[in-house]
């Protein structure tokens, strides 16, 4: 027989060292069998067989002990670890423990990127969410029995103003009197803005909660009641007329642009308290039409003459002083009477006797966003000055203004309201971006041969002299002004401002039409056409047959003055003024 062979070389038979089984009896064991069986041993290497007697152990069968420094344990990837009892067992290899933990390490990795990721995303979702509800309503919001969740204020506006229109009350009195009214019709106001803002900020008490879908608000709207008026429509609706209570009021009047008192009387008036119950209802859910029973009671007159007379003397004290708006630059808005008697809202309460004044706070708002800006917003106009060549500025040919662009209305409208409820009216100063105007120069040279363009008008002579520097250019004939009446042309150095190549001239006690070749220098002194004075002009004659004070000249000549002459141009007025013809 032959040995079995494992991974193929022979093993030879277990010499004296090597234990089969308990009995220590090796050598009959391999006689009776001469082949041996190996428990769970893993494959050997493979070995050469000059390599087989000096490398290779020996083989152990299943069931042997081996010592903790056993030279077995290299060849089958295993090591030994002592046991309790003292044997030894066996774990895989420190390779496969490495391997185990990369592999632990890489799991805690991912899920670490995971948790941040997710982190990650929830911050970046709340501060979008944030900024994306930042002008519009909250998650969960409600108005009116709806989600307004995502309205802008534009939309909610809208909103507002559609479910207010479609509010009212079924009104009965158990007789037969029945009546449908909107809000407005019952002295109801609904303040639209601070509605809107109540829907806004809603849930702001904490960002968290502010986001959350879950947590719900609902947002009244935000009305005041006119008891005054509540009371005269439900007395001229329900009650016959000889036998209505009325409460004097105040009224104003167009006319005398003043508010005056009217008196009332003495009979019947509806109670208004279910009235005014419903009204609250409805601010709580409106858009809805909810009925409602009144009854009657005699009363005398709900509010007096003389409280009246009070009242309506309060509110002319605001519109005594005029209410100016100014914009820091020149500019200023004068608020009309009217426009100011229309945000002035009486107030009466028939059940406690008082008139009091309230004013329309929207109405003041709009009309400070529409108006400010259109009357009080101005271009900046660059100022254009003529200076000598030491830098002396000799005349502005064009004044500069600043520009002033109005902003932040809502702030001058405030100041409005305060001056409204305190009765001081003093002129406000609206919030403004202010540009200063720019300044071009043009220097001139009139002491040079050949320099700048400018007239000298001799009344002694009555000539005109065109110079360009120290060159003289060209004289004119001239009839200047009349030397008695004021007429008499002024004497001094001036520069010519405004021009028209036609104007119909007027003046104390004239009126001269479509006048050739206007070139004023001094206010309403200048050159001009005088077809009607051509005989004066051609004698010189200012003393008799003057004009009111402008240089009468040919037409040929003016033009040569209108056309030579720009505005800046200097005239120097010198000599006296002549008592007769000088020609």
């Amino acid at each position: 027989m032959t040995d079995e062979v494992i991974g193929g070389a022979g093993i030879p038979p277990y010499g004296a060292s090597g234990e089969y089984g308990q009995n220590g009896n090796s050598q009959s064991a391999h006689a009776a069998n001469n082949t041996m069986h190996v428990g769970n041993i893993q494959p050997m290497p493979e070995y050469s067989v000059g390599q087989m007697h000096t490398e290779m152990p020996t083989a152990i069968p299943p069931t042997a002990s081996i010592s903790q420094d056993s030279s077995y344990a290299p060849y089958m990837n295993i090591q030994p670890e002592q046991t309790d009892n003292g044997a030894v067992d066996f774990q895989p290899s420190r390779g496969h423990a490495v391997a185990k933990h990369k592999r632990s390490h890489l799991s805690l990795i991912i899920i670490s990127g995971l948790l941040a990721l997710i982190i990650t995303v929830l911050v970046l979702g709340f501060f979008g969410a944030r900024s994306y509800y930042a002008h519009k309503a909250a998650p969960g919001v409600s108005f009116a029995g709806e989600n307004v969740s995502g309205l802008s204020e534009h939309d909610l506006k809208q909103l507002v103003s559609s479910k207010s229109a479609s509010s009212g009350l079924t009104i009965s009195d158990g007789n037969g009197g029945r009546s449908t009214a909107k809000l407005k019709e019952l002295g109801v106001q609904v303040d639209a803005g601070a509605t809107v803002q109540n829907i806004l900020s809603a849930k702001n008490h904490n960002q968290f909660a502010k986001l959350n879908p879950f947590e719900h608000e609902s947002v009244p709207m935000v009305v005041s009641v006119n008891k005054g008026a509540m009371n005269n429509y439900l007395t001229e609706t329900f009650v016959h007329q000889d036998k209505r209570s009325l409460p004097s009021s105040i009224v104003y009047d167009k006319d005398s642009h003043r508010f005056l008192a009217h008196e009332g009387k003495d009979g019947s008036a509806p109670r208004m308290d279910s009235v005014t119950s419903a009204v609250e209802k409805i601010s709580q859910s409106p858009g809805q039409t909810i009925p409602v029973k009144i009854s009657y009671h005699d009363t005398s007159m709900p509010i007096t003459k003389d409280t009246a007379i009070q009242a309506a003397d309060d509110a002319n004290k605001r519109l005594t002083t005029p209410m100016v708006i100014e914009n820091g630059k020149g500019g200023t808005l004068t608020i009309p009477v009217e426009q100011v008697a229309q945000w002035i809202k009486p107030v009466s309460d028939p059940q406690k006797g008082t008139i009091t004044l309230s004013y329309d706070t929207e109405a003041v708002t709009s009309y400070a966003a529409k108006e400010l800006s259109a009357n009080l917003n101005q271009d900046m106009v660059v100022e254009k000055n003529i200076k000598n060549p030491q830098g002396e500025v000799l005349t502005v040919t064009n004044k500069g203004v600043d520009g002033v662009k109005i902003k932040d209305t809502g702030t001058t409208a405030t100041q409005i309201l305060d001056q409204l409820k305190s009765g001081q009216i003093t002129p406000i100063k609206a919030v403004a971006d202010v540009e200063p105007h720019k300044v071009e120069s043009r220097t001139v040279n009139y002491d040079v041969p050949n320099g700048d363009m400018w007239v000298e008008v001799n009344l002694t002579t009555q000539t005109a002299t065109a110079y360009a520097g120290t060159t003289q250019v060209k004289s004119f004939p001239i009839c200047s002004g009349l030397p008695r009446n004021g007429d008499e042309s002024d004497l001094g150095t001036f520069f010519i401002n405004v021009r028209y190549a036609v104007q119909t001239m007027r003046g104390p006690g004239y009126v001269s039409p479509n006048v050739p070749w206007v070139s004023y220098y001094n206010g309403s002194e200048g050159f001009h056409t005088a077809l009607w004075n051509y005989d004066a002009i051609a004698h010189g004659d200012a003393a008799n047959r003057g004009s009111h004070g402008c240089i009468n000249m040919y037409e040929q000549d003016a033009k040569w003055i209108y056309d030579n002459c720009p505005i800046g141009t200097m005239v120097k007025v010198i000599g006296d003024q002549p008592t007769q013809p000088v020609r």
